[in-house]
């Protein structure tokens, strides 16, 4: 998806993707009773091996991109954003 949107935008932008590659973390309480179930039911044909990817299938899409400059954080959201130094304000988190 960010592929697509940075084929929209300028090449100026930099571009900052984190992802743990390693699908959904377990659902919880918070997360809703059908979260937690679709999270079980790992034969229905929606779960899509939990939503995991390869990082490659990262840097091929936005390596086809118009994005000059690519950055790929890969781990679990709370671990590696924290802490991190933009040259810009984050326009855009999805």
């Amino acid at each position: 998806m960010i592929a697509g949107i940075a084929d929209l935008l300028d090449k100026s932008h930099s571009y900052h993707l984190f992802d743990s590659f390693e699908g959904l973390p377990p659902a919880k309480e918070v997360d809703g009773a059908s979260a937690i179930e679709w999270h079980k039911n790992i034969h229905s044909p929606g779960y899509h091996d939990n939503c995991t990817a390869e990082v490659e299938w990262a840097e091929r899409a936005m390596d086809m991109s118009r994005a000059a400059s690519v950055e790929i954080h890969k781990g679990w959201f709370e671990d590696t954003f924290g802490g991190q130094p933009f040259a810009e304000p984050i326009s855009l988190a999805i």
